[in-house]
């Protein structure tokens, strides 16, 4: 990774603040799915996803949702979300 993409990672960091509201988390869960489906459904896959302009941002979001979450919270909005779903077992962080 360059420094200039550490630091954008940096600075992406920064600015979302955390998300102790559960109905803040349900909302960016269903931004984050939204995001996957359009990318899906114009064709794209994981590498379009990976490559998205607007990927640090989900993925900074997705990481202020895991980091507030509940205990169960993360499977609820998958089950409810396949795009978030898809989102998060693309990063790793669910089976």
């Amino acid at each position: 990774m360059t420094k200039s993409k550490r630091l954008q990672k940096k600075e992406a960091k920064k600015k979302v603040p955390p998300m102790q509201d559960p109905w803040q988390r349900f909302e960016t869960a269903l931004k984050i799915h939204e995001f996957v489906r359009s990318v899906r459904a114009s064709g794209g896959g994981d590498q379009d996803i990976k490559d998205h302009p607007e990927m640090m941002d989900f993925m900074m979001q997705f990481r202020a949702i895991k980091d507030e979450a509940q205990p169960g919270e993360i499977d609820t909005l998958a089950d409810r979300f396949s795009g978030f779903d898809y989102f998060a077992r693309m990063l790793g962080d669910r089976d």
